[in-house]
This record gives C-alpha cells, sequence and structure tokens, in this order.
C-alpha cells in the first residue's frame, strides 16, 4: 500500500482562486482542501496538519499574517 499524497491548503476568500487552486492542486496528484477564511484553516488544524499552505495575506477577519503566527 502506497502514502498518501501531500496534502495543500487552500486559504483563500475569493471562492474562485480558492477553487482553481484546489483543482490545480488535485490535477498534480497532491490531496488539496480548500478554506474560506483563516478561522476555518485554523480550526481544521485541530485534527490534521496539512503538509503545505497557500495563503491569501489579505483576508478579512483574521488576516493571512496572523494565521502564518497561529494566532486563534
Amino acid at each position: 500500500m502506497g502514502h498518501p499524497p501531500p496534502l495543500i491548503a487552500v486559504v483563500d476568500d475569493d471562492v474562485q482562486v480558492r477553487t482553481a487552486l484546489a483543482r490545480l492542486a488535485r490535477a498534480a496528484g497532491l490531496a488539496a482542501e480548500a478554506h474560506a477564511s483563516g478561522e476555518a484553516f485554523l480550526r481544521s488544524i485541530d485534527d490534521h496538519e496539512p503538509d503545505c499552505g497557500v495563503l491569501d495575506l489579505h483576508l478579512p477577519g483574521l488576516d493571512g499574517f496572523a494565521v502564518q503566527a497561529g494566532s486563534p
């Protein structure tokens, strides 16, 4: 049995960008999950951590810089 593909987390408030980036990652053979906000992404890492992230720095609410710092 092989290893699961690396998991990429896409965090972007723009649904078209978020969808396109997740599709691109999947087309490259990676697993992808998409989050519409920094808060949603931080909640998700309570259960699991992605191998890599694509993070929009200009998010409403908790911006990308705060997400990167790990602020709740």
